[in-house]
């Protein structure tokens, strides 16, 4: 049987925001990835929680924005090519060589506190998976089982393993928000926020783990600049101000102060940042936004480019 492959994959730097963003992967066969270390795209590939991996600071010493396509769209709803692809990019592009230990850890468990998730179940026609950061203390989860996105992102939040025990199997869209700064790793707000928001509970247990020793890695060749933020003038972000609109798309922009910001579908607005007169991309998610102008430099069309797809919305006024 042949390995799944990327036929195309662009790397570039990642922003220094002061967290990790998030991965993506797309029915059409896309993964995008903003602003994430090696150890968390290692993780995604492997199956493995971050704790599980060690090795040298080039683990976290870099963020990567990756966007790749393969060259046959894996089956609807199936991640596991996705990380076969993902150990091709690691081993080529970035040289990585590692072998196996086993360790006995503290770890903690999560279960349900009821047989009800205080979640809503997905539809296969959602978006997702995708687990995006929205700030220092709240995150949303997309059409994802809680097992591909959700217990690794809690375990590299707590900085310990996380064995999912709720039984729970299929894919779910939530949002969770809790107290406490960036830097407090404490499982005590997670764990009021799970018990309240979710129903789930976690509790502190001792496990086994086969760990992932790197022994090698290396920053790939030809990376891709980081891209660069401009300055553009007040007068020309109040022009992008407006409602855009596409069959099942809605996308509000506004301005407060020299920022820009961009909500799409209700779902909360993100900031979204310059890096031409035109083009724009956020810094939480792994997206891009492009206004196209007509002649005189009035945006007509708000271009979404985001996991591997592109969503063309009319501005209202456009259409009159």
């Amino acid at each position: 049987m042949t390995t799944p492959r990327f036929r195309s994959a662009t790397i570039a730097l990642g922003f220094d925001t002061g967290s990790e963003v998030g991965l993506l992967v797309d029915p059409h066969g896309s993964l995008t990835t903003s602003n994430l270390s090696l150890r968390r795209l290692i993780a995604f590939a492997y199956d493995l929680q971050a704790p599980e991996i060690s090795g040298p600071a080039a683990l976290d010493a870099e963020r990567y924005s990756i966007a790749a396509q393969a060259e046959v769209a894996p089956r609807l709803g199936d991640i596991n090519p996705f990380r076969l692809m993902v150990r091709a990019l690691l081993a080529e592009r970035f040289a990585l060589e590692f072998h196996w230990e086993v360790q006995r850890v503290k770890a903690f468990a999560l279960d349900r506190v009821s047989d009800l998730l205080l979640a809503k179940q997905a539809a296969a026609s959602d978006p997702g998976p995708v687990l995006e950061v929205h700030g220092p203390n709240a995150i949303g989860v997309r059409n994802a089982a809680l097992s591909p996105l959700f217990t690794p992102w809690l375990s590299t939040r707590l900085g310990a393993r996380v064995v999912n025990r709720t039984g729970l199997l299929g894919n779910y869209s939530f949002d969770l928000h809790w107290e406490g700064g960036p830097s407090d790793s404490s499982a005590e707000p997670l764990k009021t926020a799970l018990g309240a928001q979710l129903g789930l509970a976690l509790e502190e247990i001792e496990t086994e783990i086969q760990r992932l020793v790197v022994d090698r890695v290396a920053p790939p060749a030809n990376l891709e600049p980081t891209p660069v933020i401009v300055e553009i003038d007040v007068a020309i972000l109040d022009r992008y101000v407006g409602r855009y609109t596409a069959p099942g798309v809605l996308i509000d922009v506004t301005r407060e102060g020299a920022s820009l910001f961009a909500e799409l579908n209700r779902q909360g607005r993100v900031e979204i940042f310059p890096t031409s007169a035109t083009e724009f991309l956020t810094k939480v998610m792994p997206a891009r936004i492009e206004f196209v102008v007509d002649e005189r430099g009035r945006p007509t069309t708000l271009v979404l480019r985001r996991g591997g797809r592109e969503i063309s919305a009319l501005r209202d006024d456009a259409r009159r």
